[in-house]
């Protein structure tokens, strides 16, 4: 339910769930492993969300969870779900910059998720993170 509520429609649910996952995530440490796929596109979606309403409450604390989550969470875990979303190739349509604006809030959400992983474990999925970033249709120019 918690995962579902900092999705809501409401921006004070929203925000009080963010507020609560926080605290969660900080208690369980690595055990959010368990969670990390539903947590990964929970917080991806409330990322989105707070973008297009403006919410800058909301983003600040999707992306302090998110260096939180990286701190937890092996490199793998966040990445087999964020690099896929990446190397999708954008379609030229009128949804073009709706697409590059998502994008972005995925590299700024998987830039958290790295500042909270130690260097050591990180350093052997730079290469691979570097190669799809570098990808023109991977970022916004």
């Amino acid at each position: 339910p918690l995962l579902s509520e900092i999705k809501n429609w409401i921006s004070r649910t929203r925000t009080r769930s963010a507020l609560l996952l926080r605290t969660i995530v900080v208690l369980c440490e690595e055990s959010v492993i368990v969670d990390a796929k539903e947590i990964i596109h929970s917080l991806q979606t409330a990322c989105l969300i707070a973008k297009d309403e403006r919410d800058t409450n909301l983003e600040r604390l999707i992306l302090e969870i998110g260096e939180i989550v990286g701190r937890f969470l092996p490199p793998e875990a966040y990445l087999a779900v964020i690099l896929p979303i990446l190397e999708c190739d954008l379609e030229l349509n009128e949804f073009a910059s709706l697409e590059c604006v998502k994008k972005a809030a995925h590299v700024e959400l998987l830039g958290r998720y790295m500042e909270g992983t130690l260097p050591k474990t990180l350093k052997p999925s730079v290469l691979k993170i570097t190669e799809i970033l570098a990808n023109q249709n991977a970022l916004v120019e």
